[in-house]
């Protein structure tokens, strides 16, 4: 009956040690009103008529708490520690788990899913609003905030909407797809061939001959070249000058 919620899966929360059961004194239990995912509260007509089962012998399930430090944080059985006060009772059988405030409100967002007062649509928001503002589950999938809340994924994603158009919680960015620009490949460079670079200058030299008139502009060109050529790779001027005086 008080076994942890089935989203509380291996390798999704730490694993902690074997619960054990102990009997407290209700004033050493803490019962924080955030930490009851009821939406109205303790039912006072629910604890009375655990009460009256209490009062004729009735043997209630422990109630949950988490013990951190010297505080005991009640989880799950916020009306059976009422009943057991109606009842007259001081002290209460409870599962004792290690953990603090944050593990006790984990732990209670499930815990009447499967037990006790039958959840209101209202509790199953609470459960919901828990988990929506913690800062880890928030952002899981709502599959697995609908298992921990126990509750279907259309509740999940109205209160998600609701806390969004509130500000609560921010919108999400719309997302572009950016594609891929294709890297292109480099072509190696080619190497010189100096024989070949001489054939084609002397091509280059007979078109610019033929284009000139000036007779100056032949040999002008090729003392420019001559001061940039090599000594292994000269170019010849006697075509170029035999162009030039047709």
């Amino acid at each position: 009956m008080n076994e942890t919620p089935k989203a509380m899966i291996k390798g999704k929360e730490p694993p902690m040690a074997k619960p054990k059961i102990e009997t407290i004194p209700l004033d050493k239990i803490q019962r924080d009103p955030a930490l009851n995912c009821r939406a109205q509260g303790v039912d006072e007509s629910v604890a009375q008529e655990y009460s009256a089962a209490l009062v004729d012998g009735a043997k209630l399930p422990s109630v949950v708490v988490y013990f951190e430090g010297e505080t005991y944080r009640l989880a799950d059985g916020f009306h059976r520690c009422r009943a057991y006060e109606l009842a007259g009772k001081t002290e209460i059988p409870c599962e004792v788990r290690q953990g603090g405030e944050r593990e006790a409100r984990l732990y209670a967002v499930g815990a009447n899913a499967t037990h006790g007062a039958r959840r209101t649509n209202a509790d199953k928001r609470c459960a919901v609003l828990v988990l929506l503002r913690d800062s880890e589950w928030s952002g899981r999938p709502l599959r697995e905030i609908a298992a921990l809340a126990a509750v279907d994924h259309k509740t999940i994603h109205n209160v998600k909407e609701e806390l969004k158009a509130s500000g609560e919680i921010p919108q999400a960015a719309p997302k572009f797809k950016i594609s891929k620009v294709s890297k292109r490949k480099k072509k190696a460079p080619k190497k010189l061939d100096p024989a070949r670079a001489v054939k084609q200058a002397r091509k280059d030299l007979d078109k610019l001959a033929k284009r000139w008139t000036e007779p100056v502009a032949v040999p002008a060109v090729q003392a420019w070249l001559a001061e940039r050529v090599t000594s292994v790779y000269t170019v010849p001027a006697g075509p170029v000058a035999k162009t030039a005086e047709n």
